[in-house]
């Protein structure tokens, strides 16, 4: 099936020729074997720097993922604050809040039984207590008298007016929730 080919080749060289052919013909597979064997190793190799790269976009997502929860959770944390803050509190806690604001005293001795109580407030305690004394509901718990002594006094703050009130013991009565 050769042989057009060998009769081209001069005859003093076809034994280099056939040992060349035999060399070839032992080397050549063991180089292929060889060539085999290194793109196995290549595969290999890649195969593993893709599973790291895969392992390491995962961590990443997983940490991402978990830093997202947690964000999630202190977002809900603060919108919760925050709704809480901006609700309106029931009139008797804010009752209560200006009559400590005025006079911490207030609360304890009404707790012991007094109601009514007579003294000098600075302008803007007498205006916070007659803007919560005019809320629908406030009459059921406090009464403001109406003879007011104004500038009785001079204070550190300024002026001071001389203020009666009547505070109903029922604006107490949630203080425990």
């Amino acid at each position: 099936m050769w042989s057009w080919a060998i009769d081209y080749i001069p005859d003093a060289s076809l034994d280099k020729w056939a040992l060349w052919m035999g060399v070839s013909a032992i080397v050549l597979p063991l180089i292929g074997g060889l060539c085999g064997w290194v793109a196995l190793e290549i595969s290999h190799k890649i195969s593993q720097k893709k599973d790291a790269a895969e392992a390491t976009r995962t961590a990443r997502l997983e940490a991402t993922e978990r830093e997202l929860a947690t964000t999630k959770a202190e977002l809900s944390q603060r919108v919760s604050k925050a709704e809480e803050a901006v609700k309106p509190k029931p009139l008797q806690i804010r009752i209560r809040n200006v009559l400590s604001s005025i006079d911490q005293k207030i609360i304890p001795a009404l707790r012991s039984g007094t109601r009514n109580f007579e003294g000098g407030i600075t302008a803007s305690q007498f205006n916070a207590l007659q803007t919560i004394a005019r809320e629908p509901g406030a009459q059921k718990f406090i009464v403001v008298d109406l003879d007011v002594r104004m500038g009785v006094g001079m204070g550190p703050e300024g002026i001071t007016y001389g203020v009666k009130f009547t505070v109903d013991p029922k604006v107490l009565d949630d203080e425990t929730r």
